[in-house]
């Protein structure tokens, strides 16, 4: 499995294009043989794997900056 991204921020607008929910869908998922879906190429060393976790938590931490801009910061 080779991506540069596995995930997607899916935008819920309502009628005037007030964004009112945000949601992390996997893009394009793969599965293996069981079913289950995979969000890292195989890898066979541990900083091969450090470095798939790591591109997974710099995606994540720019989508959480996306919907924080998106929902104007309320927490």
């Amino acid at each position: 499995m080779n991506r540069t991204t596995a995930f997607l921020l899916l935008v819920q607008k309502d009628e005037a294009g007030a964004v009112v929910q945000l949601q992390v869908a996997l893009d394009r998922p793969t599965f293996d043989t069981d079913g289950q879906a995979l969000v890292t190429p195989a890898v066979a060393t541990a900083d091969e794997f450090e470095s798939a976790v790591n591109a997974l938590q710099a995606e994540l931490d720019e989508m959480r900056m996306q919907g924080r801009r998106l929902l104007g910061r309320q927490d």
